[in-house]
């Protein structure tokens, strides 16, 4: 018995198919949490005048992995259409692979719905990305990894993801 599972052990360690260990990073102000396996690394940006700001965090693991999420306030861009923000954001992302968006479908949670899509390179499934709106917020939430879109740290990484309830914004002179 021990040796079934050292071999099984073994077999998922040098499969790279096991999840990594995940830790819960929570962005009140951004109004989500999420598991990244490793600190993420955080970018503020500024507005680029069609939407808010917005914050980038990505973080990285063993096996190709690559986690990252974006989101943008679109609060004080209403007159900007979300959904231009959301037809251009998948376009540029795949641009940045040099790759296509190979497949499109839609999904929902108890909290939101959106989009998942499949980004490909040369044939091979290379991202899996997702975008949604919740109130004024616009998400990105990217996985890639070297085993392919069935890596289960992919589906643990887009599991994790939930959205905070509201924090009202600070009183003047507080």
């Amino acid at each position: 018995m021990r040796t079934a599972l050292a071999v099984a052990g073994a077999c998922c360690l040098a499969l790279g198919a096991c999840s990594p260990p995940m830790r819960e990073y929570q962005y009140p102000v951004y109004g989500f949490a999420i598991s990244f396996p490793s600190p993420p690394k955080e970018t503020d940006q500024p507005s680029d005048g069609k939407s808010g700001p917005r914050i980038i965090l990505e973080s990285t693991a063993a096996g190709g992995r690559d986690f990252v999420i974006e989101t943008y306030d679109l609060r004080s861009y209403f007159a900007y259409a979300s959904k231009d923000v959301m037809a251009s954001a998948v376009q540029e992302n795949a641009d940045k692979l040099g790759g296509v968006v190979s497949s499109e479908t839609p999904i929902s949670t108890s909290s939101y719905s959106g989009r998942q899509y499949q980004l490909s390179k040369n044939g091979k499934p290379t991202t899996v990305l997702r975008e949604f709106l919740a109130g004024s917020k616009f998400f990105i939430v990217a996985a890639a990894s070297d085993i392919g879109p069935n890596d289960p740290a992919i589906d643990a990484y887009f599991n994790s993801f939930r959205l905070l309830p509201a924090t009202p914004p600070p009183v003047n002179g507080a």
